[in-house]
Order: structure tokens, then sequence, then C-alpha cells
């Protein structure tokens, strides 16, 4: 079975003097001062046949607040970390307490081949080795080049462009 990786930022406060509101609206509110940077972490997992793992939340804090971590689906990851993106030890945690209960769950047949980001920063030996006794091949790709050869959003380009020319 193929595992494809995928990590989506949602920045929360993104830089810009544009704002989305209802055509014709009288009162348009902005937001002053901002951090453009200040974002969330989404971690998911797809296989080919288009099944979804449960997703993990990386937040940017020492604790989550309990209204944030209450409000989260129950099937879902919550992780943290000191930049709110996504490192070795909250991969680790993904994979330990997410991705391979969800191989179990779904009976998914093994050994699974998951598509990484080769980024060092999301790599150790303690994952290695999980890995390897729970027959997950890690296979990294390229550092920081997975936007260009992303499956997920090639195959949703691909679509995308179907959909256009089957509506002509």
């Amino acid at each position: 079975m193929i595992i494809v990786k995928m990590r989506a930022h949602f920045f929360l406060q993104p830089k810009g003097d544009k704002v989305l509101t209802k055509k014709g609206a009288k009162s348009v509110y902005n937001v002053g001062t901002n951090d453009e940077k200040e974002n969330l972490t989404v971690l998911v997992t797809a296989n080919a046949a288009g099944e979804l793992s449960p997703p993990m939340v990386v937040f940017k804090y020492e604790r989550i607040p309990s209204h944030i971590a209450h409000s989260i689906n129950k099937s879902w990851g919550i992780g943290r970390s000191e930049s709110g993106w996504m490192c070795g030890p909250t991969f680790y945690e993904y994979i330990t307490n997410i991705f391979v209960p969800w191989l179990v769950e779904k009976k998914i047949r093994r050994p699974v081949l998951m598509f990484i980001d080769g980024h060092v920063s999301h790599m150790t030996l303690h994952l290695s080795q999980y890995c390897s006794k729970n027959a997950v091949e890690l296979f990294a790709l390229c550092p920081n080049s997975t936007h260009l050869i992303q499956p997920m959003d090639v195959a949703k380009t691909v679509l995308a462009k179907i959909s256009k020319r089957l509506a002509r």
C-alpha cells in the first residue's frame, strides 16, 4: 500500500490589506496588527485508494488550552511544537498515536510505503526504528521539494482540469 504524507499550513492572520466581506457591507472589520507567520499545521496522510487517516493539528503552545483541546474532533490528534510547525517529536507522535493505529483499525496490509519530505526536521532515529518494527517504509523525497511533486496536489490539479473540460 502506498501512503502519502501531506502537511498544510493555515495562516491565522495573513498579511495583506484585502478583506473578504459580503458585497455592499457597511461595516468591514480588518485585523490591525498581525503576525503573518502565526499558523496551524495540519498533517494528514492518504493512501492510493483515497482513504484519509485522521489528521493531527499542531499548535504553537507550551500547553494547549483546554477549550481548544475539547473543541477538536476526538479522532484527530493534537500536537504542539515551539514553532507550530511539524518537527521530529510531533511527527513521531503522529505516526505512533494516530497513523499506525489507523492502519490496524482499517486492516491495511503491511508493509506500507510512506512518501515524506526528506527535511532533517522530520527524521529521527527513534522514528526510523519504530517504523521499521511496524512495517512502515519511509521514503524521503528531496527536502523542501514536495510542493513540486506532491501527489495529492497534482491529482487535485488534474481533476480540476478534467472537470473544467467536461463542463464545456
